[in-house]
């Protein structure tokens, strides 16, 4: 998992994209699932991140190839 580099004891690795489906709609299947764009994450990270109590920010444009920045969410 790219989040808490741990491997599943139990569940399974899941792919998620920084840039949704959604976002890339009517884009080529290979500019939304290449490693720039997929990286991935234990089913609890996974969760985590997609109901944004968690944040993934690449911090070079190698997108997900590169580091990846982990932000939990600043509750105001």
């Amino acid at each position: 998992c790219r989040v808490c580099d741990q491997m599943p004891v139990t569940g399974r690795l899941e792919m998620h994209e920084i840039k949704s489906r959604a976002r890339l709609r009517g884009h080529a299947p290979e500019e939304i699932f290449c490693t720039t764009n997929c990286l991935m994450l234990c089913s609890t990270c996974h969760r985590e991140v997609t109901e944004h109590r968690l944040y993934l920010i690449p911090t070079t444009p190698y997108g997900a190839d590169g580091d990846i920045l982990v932000r939990p969410r600043e509750d105001r």
